[in-house]
């Protein structure tokens, strides 16, 4: 699409949610063209491993193999295999790591709104929230020098609910790029 459109590389990347995993995967695939990443409370491959079989099939079913609750009706809407995603993400990774570029995590410090779903058993929301900061733990490690900021006002949409977080974690990264310098001196975690 970026070769489509004639934007030319190299490029930072800025993804939210399920984004984090088509982000990560071009990163893979094509390694010389990104220079640095936003991951926008991204989703990890660890969240898988941090629920029971159960709790999986819950969570996938979150709008990504069916629509979300209200939007049944809507044609265009599209849906994913989270599976079949989540093991490209890992053939890619292992096949082709991330390379040390300027990585930033943010992450929600508020609860998921599972609203739209209920009634889910009572320990699940509990359950993912650990599960998800877990696996943001993990995206954090994937670069020596990653960055990792909890948005403590926000819950999922950290864009949408504290959109100058994402501003200043995209200025940080592509000032990384112009000045290796000032990433290297900064703290990792806030």
């Amino acid at each position: 699409m970026l070769r489509a459109a004639h934007v030319p590389g190299p490029y930072v990347l800025a993804a939210h949610s399920f984004g984090g995993i088509f982000a990560r995967l071009y990163a893979s695939t094509y390694p010389d063209e990104v220079v640095g990443m936003v991951l926008i409370d991204a989703l990890s491959e660890k969240v898988k491993s941090g629920l029971t079989a159960e709790q999986w099939k819950l969570y996938v079913n979150f709008g990504f193999t069916k629509p979300t609750p209200g939007l049944e009706k809507y044609k265009e809407i599209e849906t994913l295999d989270v599976n079949a995603s989540l093991n490209q993400i890992e053939k890619a990774a292992s096949a082709q790591p991330l390379r040390p570029i300027p990585l930033f995590v943010l992450t929600q410090g508020q609860p998921f709104d599972l609203t739209p779903w209920q009634p889910l058993p009572a320990d699940f929301p509990g359950a993912l929230n650990k599960a998800w900061h877990t696996g943001q733990d993990a995206l954090a490690t994937l670069t020596p020098d990653a960055k990792h900021t909890i948005a403590t006002k926000s819950s999922h949409y950290i864009q949408v609910q504290e959109p100058q977080l994402v501003i200043d974690a995209i200025k940080q990264v592509v000032e990384a790029i112009r000045n290796p310098s000032v990433w290297t001196t900064a703290p990792k975690r806030n």
